[in-house]
């Protein structure tokens, strides 16, 4: 079996490559010092179409296949690993889950402008007592007329603070006899979204809705 790349992976690894070593090599100590979103790092990776590597073009990605994804997150990680996690769990975490369950018009609203590069997309799952447990998750969703309310709290979230639509996790055990368990996207804590789709026993659940600020 042939495990060389061929030439198209071969030349983004040498795109991405070259714009690792030039533009975020140098940065990457001071960055690391300072704790400071690569702002400028990241615009400039989007606009070499980096945000959006494995979504289709005709919904703002870069068209191109999961090998190239993998190539770009490893050759940007192997300058900075800041750098390769910021632009992973954007593509993973904040598109994937829009691409996968979401509907025509969420797709146009929301993943074009994260696949473009023009929002950053984050993932609200860890909390004070739980992380990668989520069964342990205890923010709560609840129904208010037209409105969707969260109340709980979300720490260590890759791209928080700089990120323009969220997907939360969240739990309506109230509203079902199993714990239901769901991943409203808020849009800047304004909007949620959604469709449903089953996970490992789960029911990850995405309705169309508005977030009260409190």
């Amino acid at each position: 079996m042939d495990f060389a790349l061929s030439p198209q992976h071969e030349e983004i690894r040498r795109t991405v490559r070259d714009f690792a070593e030039k533009r975020i090599a140098p940065a990457a100590d001071e960055m690391e010092r300072k704790g400071e979103f690569p702002t400028e790092i990241i615009r400039e990776a989007a606009s070499l179409g980096l945000l959006g590597v494995p979504y289709p073009e005709e919904i703002g990605g870069t068209g191109l296949d999961s090998l190239a994804y993998a190539i770009t997150v490893e050759e940007l990680s192997r300058v900075s690993g800041s750098v390769g996690i910021i632009v992973s769990a954007h593509t993973s975490l904040g598109c994937n889950p829009i691409w996968l369950a979401g509907t025509d018009e969420q797709k146009e609203r929301y993943l074009r402008p994260m696949a473009s590069g023009e929002v950053i997309g984050a993932y609200g799952l860890t909390e004070p007592g739980a992380g990668s447990d989520s069964r342990g998750t205890r923010t709560r969703a609840h129904r208010d007329g037209e409105d969707w309310i969260l109340n709980g709290g979300k720490r260590f979230i890759t791209n928080a603070g700089v990120a323009g639509t969220y997907i939360v996790t969240a739990v309506m055990a109230m509203l079902y006899n199993y714990r239901g368990f769901h991943s409203p996207m808020v849009d800047l804590c304004v909007y949620a979204s959604l469709a449903i789709t089953l996970v490992s026993g789960f029911h990850y659940i995405y309705h169309a809705a508005r977030i009260i600020q409190p």
